[in-house]
C-alpha cells in the first residue's frame, strides 16, 4: 500500500487515491469480505444500506407493484401473466449488483428499468398495462396530493445525492483506509 501511495503521490493530488487502486486492482474481494469482515459486513450492509433504502425508494416501490399486480390480475393470457410477472420480477436480477457499497448508483437503475417496462406497454398500447395506468392514474387523480409528495419525494431521494448522504449519516464511522491497509500489510 505505502507503494502505490508513493507512485501515486508524484502523479496525483486525489488523497487517499491508493485506496481506490487497491480497490481496483489488488483486492480479491471474496477474501477481503470474508476475512477482514467475517460475514459481519452483510449485516452491516443490510442494516445501514438496505433500511435507508427501503425508506427512500417504499413509495415509489408501492406504485410499481400496484401496477404490476393490476396488470398481472387484468391479463387474460397465461403467457401475457408470465411476461408481467417477468416485468415484476426484473429488479431481482439485479440484485448482485448490491454486492458493492455505492448503492446510490444501482438503486436508480433498478427504478429506471422499471419505468422503462412501463412505457413499453404504454407505448405499445398493451390493453392490461393500459388499463393498469388508467387505474393507477384515477387512484393518484383522486390523491392528488400524494401523487406530487411521491414526485418530490421520489426526485430526492432516489435520483439525487441525498440518499447518499442518508445512508452515509446512518452508517458507521469505518475508517476504510485503515482497514485496507491493514488487509495489504498482510
Amino acid at each position: 500500500m505505502a507503494e502505490i501511495k508513493a507512485f501515486l503521490s508524484g502523479r496525483t493530488n486525489i488523497k487517499n487515491g491508493e485506496i481506490v487502486v487497491g480497490y481496483e486492482y489488488y483486492i480479491n474481494y471474496f477474501d477481503y469480505y470474508t476475512k477482514e469482515f467475517g460475514y459481519k459486513w452483510v449485516k452491516d450492509v443490510i442494516s445501514t444500506y438496505g433500511i435507508s433504502m427501503l425508506i427512500a425508494t417504499a413509495p415509489l416501490l408501492l406504485a410499481f407493484i400496484a401496477f404490476w399486480v393490476d396488470a398481472l390480475k387484468s391479463a387474460k393470457k397465461a403467457t401475457k401473466k408470465i411476461i408481467f410477472l417477468f416485468c415484476f420480477l426484473a429488479p431481482i436480477g439485479g440484485l448482485p449488483m448490491f454486492i458493492a457499497v455505492d448503492w446510490d448508483r444501482w438503486i436508480p437503475t433498478l427504478f429506471i428499468s422499471q419505468f422503462m417496462l412501463v412505457f413499453y406497454f404504454l407505448a405499445a398500447n398493451d390493453n392490461d398495462a393500459v388499463e393498469s395506468g388508467k387505474n393507477l392514474k384515477s387512484f393518484f387523480t383522486k390523491h392528488y396530493l400524494l401523487f406530487l409528495v411521491l414526485i418530490m419525494y421520489s426526485a430526492s431521494f432516489i435520483f439525487s445525492n441525498f440518499l447518499f448522504f442518508l445512508i452515509n449519516s446512518l452508517k458507521n464511522n469505518v475508517d476504510f483506509y485503515h482497514i485496507v491497509n491493514n488487509y495489504f500489510s498482510k
